[in-house]
């Protein structure tokens, strides 16, 4: 029988370094699945476009905690903003 490996999340904060280490230290893929020790299937689906914007946006607009890892947000607009004076 084949030996299963433990699914390991990954953070909002992790992927933004995976984002960065690729746009500003011109990483490759290759070089990133072995500096983060991740599958290569991972690391290409967060450095997708849509996914980077994504990732971004989340990070600049705090919308959800660094070390969540899921990514989102409240269908709702938050008590606070709706009813300041």
């Amino acid at each position: 029988m084949s030996t299963q490996i433990k699914r390991k999340p990954l953070s909002l904060e992790e992927k933004l370094e995976i984002s960065n280490d690729f746009n500003k230290n011109n990483l490759t893929v290759t070089e990133l699945v072995k500096k983060y020790n991740r599958p290569q299937s991972t690391v290409s689906s967060i450095l997708k476009a849509e996914n980077q914007e994504k990732i971004k946006n989340l990070y600049e607009n705090n919308l959800i905690n660094l070390s969540s890892k899921r990514m989102r947000g409240s269908n709702y607009v938050k008590i606070e903003e709706v009813t300041d004076p």
